[in-house]
């Protein structure tokens, strides 16, 4: 469904093709404009504009994407307002949930490290190994391997 907006018409829709990004990005230039007064810095290199050009094409893309499957997910063949802030708020727990995982796996990595050379030890020791040491063995293999499983699984689509 793309239309023109009437003088009278609440309900405009727009393909993505026919976006001006440049009038719905003022609000962005104009915040980054007065972070320039207070912080003294004067410009941006070129590597840095394009960078932040890339940014903001890679996040508006995947909130782009993620409003188009939660519509699509209803059956529907517009995508609404929304849609598109649930979308955000999709993008913005994956970025939260990134440092989580990162901090999972590692924490995940250093409790099966703390294993391992205890089951080596198993493995070549001549005496009987007490029942507690292996117990606290096997639940630091488990524990490590469940945090870094998931640590390293992908993240889960809303």
């Amino acid at each position: 469904m793309t239309g023109s907006v009437g003088a009278g018409n609440s309900q405009v829709c727009h393909r993505p093709d026919s976006f001006t990004c440049g009038q719905h990005l003022t609000p962005a230039a104009d915040a980054i404009g007065r972070k320039f007064g207070k912080n003294g810095v004067v410009e941006f290199s070129p590597r840095a504009a394009a960078e932040l050009k890339s940014c903001h094409a890679s996040y508006l893309a995947a909130v782009g994407a993620d409003a188009i499957d939660l519509a699509k997910k209803q059956g529907l063949d517009v995508v609404s307002a929304e849609h598109v802030r649930t979308a955000r708020r999709m993008q913005l727990s994956k970025d939260d949930g990134a440092g989580r995982k990162n901090a999972t796996n590692v924490v995940g990595g250093v409790v099966l490290g703390a294993a391992v050379p205890q089951v080596v030890q198993f493995a070549i020791a001549d005496e009987p190994i007490g029942r507690p040491a292996v117990l606290i063995t096997v639940g630091l293999f488990v524990v490590g391997l469940l945090l870094l499983f998931y640590g390293l699984s992908p993240g889960r689509r809303a």
